[in-house]
């Protein structure tokens, strides 16, 4: 009998933990039902990728996490390969859960999550967004799948289970160093060690600025080509036309519609390397100038601004002394390869550079002033109500409005000599006199015969086309490195997934 009976308990233990494992599997199921969007009983890419972005995690973390998961690399995901995942981190979930909930609720509520997000590097900060149950659509979004506005931690674990299990490691440790560090429970202060490590990830390679600056402008260049053609044939021919419309109509007429796109081609194989040197260039000066792991002040984001303005506009410089010649003076010339033959033999290799210092002397106060104006504003968006060391993400929108003011800022400040750059570059071509010695003498004599007016002769046609320009081609470079993940928090993210 008592042999009989010291064998029953471990049968019931047994039972006990099966139903458990059970339990867990069911759960773990039901969230990997929910990735599971075409029912095939795998995930693929697609449904992974889809599973993260909403939480904004950028593409390459995804594929970081597929790869990962992927242990027999057949390009999906099995349901064990996923509860697998899930265990792996399940423990550090448990912990995180209990920890953030601080009233031992049994749930994380608005404001416990608030604060979480806030305190740890996750690209979503908006726990509002987090908690609503529905979508635009009706579907079922986030983590409150009940719309109580609170979580379980079934909900918690559904919402962050797809999350590499070193990251999500990394993210319990952080958490409670901070509340280790915190005098008051959900008083919002960070330990010393995260904020070493919130600089250590601040930093992201200036070439990703270089890609980004390329394809954002080429983008917005080819949208606003029309606007770029008539700014450009006014400023060259001063006085000709009596309005804005007066222009467009013209050219329409002598060159019909695909007039307005007239060396667009050539201003896309401009402007895609100028703005990646421009862009490039920035960002290197201004770790030059603040000094390794410093952050730049104003000065130096200035400064660093106005060099990238010498360095964009010096190297792309013959092919913006050709696209100019061939917008403004149609029929001179049967195409680019043309126009190249005819400048270099009737005024040498020099011609090729004729009007570069009035250019600089354009590009040093327009580049220096979008550029810094468009830097100053994103960080008081950043750090508005915010603390210094944390800023709030960057949203690709606000390179609408900011792009637009620091464009048109920039072109006020540096139109003058906008104006005597482009005069110089096509006189004495299709016909004009060569009237100017340099940039001070075309400055003298437009002032004492046209007036201050004449000066700022085309600047608003300018104005209205940079408007547009600036703003799409800011919000396609923040789009961009949204997208690939070129932000210093989506930095930092990778780090604890290439550590595994």
């Amino acid at each position: 009998m008592g042999s009989s009976g010291s064998k029953a308990a471990p049968s019931a233990k047994a039972d006990v933990s099966l139903v458990k494992r059970d339990t867990f599997s069911d759960q773990v199921y039901q969230v990997f039902s929910e990735l599971d969007t075409d029912s095939s009983e795998t995930l693929d890419f697609a449904e992974v990728q889809a599973g993260l972005q909403k939480l904004k995690y950028p593409s390459n973390y995804a594929y970081d996490v597929f790869t990962t998961l992927d242990k027999d690399k057949n390009s999906q995901i099995d349901f064990e390969e996923f509860k697998e995942w899930v265990e792996m981190k399940h423990e550090d979930m448990r912990v995180l859960f209990d920890s953030v909930d601080a009233d031992k609720s049994g749930y994380i509520d608005f404001n416990e999550l608030k604060l979480f997000l806030y305190h740890l590097d996750l690209p979503i900060k908006n726990a509002k967004m987090l908690m609503r149950k529905l979508d635009k659509d009706g579907d079922q979004k986030l983590l409150d799948k009940d719309g109580d506005q609170k979580l379980s931690f079934d909900e918690f674990r559904s919402g962050f289970a797809l999350l590499h299990p070193s990251h999500f490691s990394a993210m319990k440790d952080t958490w409670m160093e901070y509340e280790s560090d915190s005098d008051l429970a959900g008083v919002s202060a960070i330990d010393v060690s995260r904020s070493q490590k919130r600089e250590e990830s601040k930093t992201v390679p200036a070439w990703t600025s270089a890609v980004a600056g390329g394809l954002g402008n080429s983008i917005s260049r080819t949208i606003i080509a029309p606007l770029e053609r008539t700014r450009v044939q006014m400023i060259a021919d001063a006085g000709r036309y009596p309005s804005m419309l007066a222009c467009m109509q013209d050219i329409f007429k002598t060159e019909g519609v695909t007039g307005f796109w007239a060396g667009n081609a050539l201003n896309i194989g401009r402007i895609a390397p100028q703005m990646a040197i421009a862009f490039y260039a920035k960002d290197y000066f201004k770790a030059v100038y603040a000094g390794p792991g410093n952050k730049p002040t104003p000065l130096q984001t200035l400064a660093a601004s106005m060099s990238s303005g010498i360095c964009c506009q010096t190297g792309v410089y013959p092919i913006d002394l050709i696209r100019t010649r061939l917008m403004t003076s149609p029929g001179a010339y049967t195409g680019m390869l043309d126009c190249l033959k005819s400048t270099v033999a009737e005024e040498g290799a020099r011609g090729l550079y004729k009007g570069l210092l009035p250019a600089n002397m354009f590009a040093v106060p327009y580049y220096g002033t979008q550029f810094f104006v468009y830097d100053m504003l994103k960080v008081q968006y950043t750090t508005f109500n915010r603390p210094a060391d944390d800023p709030r993400p960057a949203n690709p929108l606000i390179g609408i409005p900011l792009g637009a003011i620091s464009s048109m800022t920039a072109c006020f400040v540096a139109f003058p000599f906008q104006m005597a750059w482009k005069r110089l570059q096509v006189q004495g071509v299709g016909g004009r006199p060569i009237q100017y010695s340099g940039t001070i003498d075309c400055l003298r004599q437009v002032v004492a015969k046209e007036g201050v007016r004449g000066v700022y002769a085309g600047l608003v046609p300018n104005l209205i086309k940079l408007a547009p320009t600036g703003a799409i081609s800011f919000l396609a470079v923040e789009a961009i490195k949204d997208f690939m993940g070129w932000r210093p928090q989506e930095m930092m993210l990778r780090q604890p997934v290439a550590m595994k």
